[in-house]
């Protein structure tokens, strides 16, 4: 018999895994499932929880600036695009034009 434990990010991540799999079959053997509370943080391990959640929150700061820039980046290409569409005439009218000019 094999005792495992998986820890979650959040309560209902959590219930929804042991929801899935309570009962399940794995090799010919039925899963059971069960919920575990967390044990005590240490004064440690809870200022190390901290410096993680920052670097996430700067780590998501960091990225909304940079999809900001590459979305002006992005909307710029295309209002150049757009542009150059608008210059050229459609193949329909360009074909209309030289049909014209040739009688």
């Amino acid at each position: 018999k094999n005792d495992d434990q998986i820890e979650n990010e959040t309560q209902e991540e959590a219930q929804e895994a042991m929801f899935c799999m309570n009962g399940a079959q794995m090799d010919g053997e039925s899963i059971k499932c069960e919920l575990l509370q967390p044990e005590p943080k240490k004064g440690k391990e809870v200022e190390k929880e901290k410096d993680k959640e920052k670097e996430k929150e700067k780590a998501k700061e960091k990225k909304k600036r940079s999809d900001s820039k590459s979305k002006s980046r992005s909307s710029k290409r295309r209002s150049n695009v757009k542009k150059e569409r608008k210059k050229e005439k459609p193949l329909r009218i360009q074909k209309q034009e030289q049909r014209q000019e040739s009688q």
